[in-house]
């Protein structure tokens, strides 16, 4: 069985893609929750993070 998964002319880890498909529904279910897009929830968590850095 491959370890990888081809999107287009892309591959990808079968690990990588779960993981990014978590946190895709993840994010998908943050944003339901707000009321809000999930750009605008990503764009929300980037600058919380980029904020706590500084």
């Amino acid at each position: 069985m491959r370890n990888e998964i081809y999107i287009g002319d892309r591959a990808f880890s079968k690990e990588t893609l779960l993981i990014d498909l978590e946190l895709l529904n993840k994010l998908q279910r943050l944003s339901l929750k707000e009321g809000v897009s999930v750009s605008e929830t990503v764009n929300h968590l980037l600058n919380q993070q980029l904020k706590e850095q500084q």
